[in-house]
């Protein structure tokens, strides 16, 4: 790839540090497994924290005992393993760059590392998992580096996974006229280079506010109550200030409602830019921040939308299940871009019908061993092994209507 004359796009996805699907626990190199032998997970003001901070927060989670101390016992381990397993990582991320700078193209070359989602391991007493809306599973590590990023500079202004491609896109040369229309996100480029920069279009996409909404598709995903936390005053989330709201509080989950109605079923410039919408038909001056929304004159106007509803926890979407929609006509768009990807459609599940590796692989012989090797120990799987018996798991957006 380096020696062609376009530019080149590598994506890496390790599985690491991920749990092995059959044991549930994350699986390290054998050269690192006995690394960090006394490291435990973070022992953080909101680890398997008091009656009273639990009692804050909304839906199955305020429930949640104690954890044991097998439970916490096993939180500590896998939080090991998971270090241990991220060595790997490291030495891929340094054998890549080594790669890049011995060829000369290391300067000219954009980095981009991340995460798909963050883990909590022992948060608000949850032993192990990431599908909740806590910071601990949605504050991502995200570095890059390349040509006219300065070295250890950082950024406040908030982005989020939709800015990646439209990043890239700039990056490749490709004009905001050429790219696809579903994009939401925008192009995050000059904040990488020049992170203190006072942008144009403060609230016009994700200069300065960023409103996550995930879609799951026929994955589960907890639902709770209505929870706000101020995690500039409360970083470990303890204090849920939606609980018994003051005016201030108030006048804020008015606004989020709104911005949230609007934002769940929005399509191409609306998501950019709920502002246009919320106040369509108002006689209020115009806003384009949260901030600017928060004056006293708009107290009415944000109080008077209906509240954002998702009456039951389905395994599919449902319009009829996430009323109401604005604008009216808006839950035409529920679906919108989210079809089911036939790429990743269909697929088994196959329980192993092979022995395992007699020990853990990932030693230190194996450090650099290439493709070629590996399959030179491989061989193909007979029917018996296949199990064609077994039934099919089918991934899908889970569409309802």
């Amino acid at each position: 790839m380096i020696d062609d004359d376009d530019p080149f796009f590598l994506f890496l996805s390790p599985t690491a540090p991920h749990a092995d699907d059959e044991t549930q626990i994350t699986v390290p190199c054998q050269r690192h497994m006995d690394l960090f032998p006394n490291i435990t997970a973070p022992r953080l003001p909101n680890f398997n924290p008091s009656d009273e901070a639990q009692s804050h927060i909304g839906g199955w989670i305020k429930s949640i005992p104690f954890m044991s101390e097998g439970n916490i016992t096993w939180a500590d381990s896998e939080y090991r393993r998971r270090i241990q397993a991220l060595q790997g990582i490291d030495e891929m991320l340094a054998d890549l760059l080594k790669k890049l700078e011995e060829n000369k193209v290391l300067d000219n070359t954009y980095v981009v590392f991340s995460s798909d989602n963050g883990y909590h391991l022992g948060n608000h007493r949850m032993t192990a998992g990431k599908a909740t809306a806590f910071i601990e599973d949605t504050n991502l590590p995200f570095v890059v580096r390349g040509p006219g990023i300065q070295a250890e500079s950082k950024t406040s202004i908030p982005s989020s996974f939709i800015d990646i491609a439209p990043t890239l896109l700039d990056i490749a040369g490709v004009s905001e006229a050429d790219r696809p229309s579903f994009l939401d996100g925008r192009s995050v480029l000059p904040q990488w280079k020049d992170p203190n920069a006072e942008l144009p279009g403060a609230g016009d996409g994700n200069n300065f506010e960023v409103l996550n909404i995930e879609y799951w598709g026929s994955n589960g995903v907890f639902i709770p109550n209505v929870e706000l936390y101020n995690t500039i005053d409360d970083p470990y989330e303890l204090n849920n200030l939606a609980r018994d709201p003051n005016a201030e509080t108030t006048k804020l989950l008015n606004r989020l409602n709104a911005m949230l109605l609007v934002q769940k079923s929005c399509s191409t410039d609306v998501c950019q830019n709920p502002w246009m919408v919320l106040l369509a038909n108002s006689t209020l001056p115009a806003v384009s921040t949260l901030k600017q929304s928060m004056h006293s004159m708009y107290d009415e106007h944000f109080a008077s939308f209906p509240k954002v509803n998702i009456a039951r926890c389905l395994g599919f979407q449902s319009t009829a299940n996430e009323a109401p929609f604005w604008p009216p006509g808006a839950k035409e768009y529920l679906y919108e871009n989210k079809n089911s990807t036939e790429a990743l459609g269909p697929s088994r599940k196959f329980t192993p019908t092979v022995p395992e590796n007699e020990t853990p692989q990932g030693t230190e012989e194996q450090r650099h061993v290439t493709i070629d090797e590996i399959m030179q120990s491989t061989r193909e799987l007979t029917a018996d092994e296949l199990n064609k018996d077994q039934e099919y798991v089918t991934r899908s957006s889970g569409r309802g209507s």
